[in-house]
């Protein structure tokens, strides 16, 4: 079945909502207010597993929750590292996530990998986004590849292996080239010498 994702709704358009907490409530399990994702920064999801991701493709609602925490976070953090801390930044996270979430099970199909998929779409997003917006990125001095590397590894969090797979490279390369990034970061820029004549 096919997914018309242009009439589903923007997560940043829905209404905050707190839940009632009674002191019955937070003895047996604490609740904490849902928030918009422009008010904090997003914060560390395990990456899903392999039989929730399954799950997930096939429409179980507990795995499809638990997919949505993850590939929030994800955009989220990937987002704001490209293009900044700021609204339009987790607009697009939001509307990533939409699509990412309603492309996976297509995906899957494809045996294509979730982390994989992902990120190619966040990339995609972001390069857009970048070109309408005109706006500067912290890494313009890096490679399209090195950006990659730090936004993983750096931004999101993941491990050299989990960015090795979303990146589709080998974990040594991902070492080799992480490790080789951060040292170009910390050297100091270079001052133009004078010649002599």
């Amino acid at each position: 079945m096919s997914i018309d994702t242009a009439s589903l709704p923007r997560v940043a358009s829905l209404p905050c909502v707190t839940p009632p907490v009674t002191r019955a409530a937070t003895a047996v399990t604490p609740m904490t207010a849902v928030t918009p994702m422009t008010a904090v920064a997003p914060s560390r999801a395990a990456v899903p597993s392999s039989a929730t991701l399954a799950a997930a493709a096939s429409g179980r609602r507990t795995a499809l929750a638990e997919l949505l925490t993850y590939t929030r976070y994800f955009a989220t953090a990937c987002c704001r590292a490209e293009l900044g801390a700021n609204v339009i930044s987790d607009r697009l996270a939001d509307q990533v996530t939409t699509a990412i979430l309603t492309g996976w099970p297509t995906a899957r199909t494809a045996r294509r990998d979730f982390l994989e998929f992902a990120y190619t779409t966040i990339r995609r997003a972001v390069g857009l986004c970048r070109y309408e917006h005109s706006r500067r990125s912290p890494f313009t001095q890096l490679s399209d590849g090195q950006r990659d590397l730090l936004t993983l590894r750096v931004a999101v969090g993941l491990s050299a292996t989990e960015t090795a797979v979303a990146l589709g490279i080998p974990v040594l390369s991902v070492h080799r080239h992480t490790a080789r990034t951060l040292a170009l970061l910390k050297r100091p820029p270079s001052r133009p010498t004078d010649v002599p004549a």
